[in-house]
């Protein structure tokens, strides 16, 4: 089941009739081994089904969001593994994606600062990055929270901004929420 909800939230600086200007798309890595004991968190790959999730999943993004000009990913190797599968599903070119280390683990206002900074040339940017920092983002931006974004969740939002500097809090409507549990049974 794909959730789509169409409501602004009146804490962005727009008029009903400005259109969305940029587009954000949250994405949670997929799910990761425990596999090997003593190794660090940093370094934990997918797990069986988070590999097989990775192969099926990106197509469905494909069918339902836009080409991203570029893709931010933690440089935690499940989010690697997560944002590579991406990159082959929408042919990007290498230069289309930073992985950057400041992304691990970054709470929502680090990424939103992160955002800010690095992502001013472009208006359509997917993030692959963790828990608790993406749930957290996706429940500043939007009206209508969520519990949990779990692995793999797709999170596409439309902003009412003109640039980064101006996103802030239920400054969002969610285009897509893609979860791979739903998706998975049909």
């Amino acid at each position: 089941m794909i959730h789509r909800l169409a409501r602004y939230s009146l804490g962005c600086e727009r008029s009903a009739e400005m259109p969305d200007h940029l587009t954000l798309t949250l994405i949670r890595h997929a799910k990761s081994s425990w596999q090997f004991a003593g190794m660090d968190d940093f370094h934990r790959p997918l797990n069986r089904r988070g590999l097989a999730d990775a192969v099926w999943m990106p197509a469905q993004v494909l069918k339902r969001v836009d080409k991203p000009q570029v893709i931010y990913c933690s440089g935690a190797v499940r989010a690697v593994q997560t944002c590579q599968a991406l990159v082959d599903e929408y042919g990007l070119a290498s230069d289309a994606v930073v992985v950057d280390r400041a992304l691990y683990l970054a709470t929502a206002e680090e990424i939103l600062a992160y955002l800010r900074i690095n992502a001013q040339h472009a208006s359509q940017v997917f993030v692959v990055a963790h828990n608790p920092g993406l749930t957290e983002l996706f429940n500043h931006l939007v009206v209508d929270a969520v519990e949990n974004l779990p692995t793999l969740a797709v999170a596409h939002l439309h902003l009412s901004a003109s640039d980064w500097t101006q996103v802030n809090a239920h400054c969002a409507r969610v285009g897509h929420l893609l979860l791979p549990k739903e998706l998975r049974v049909r």
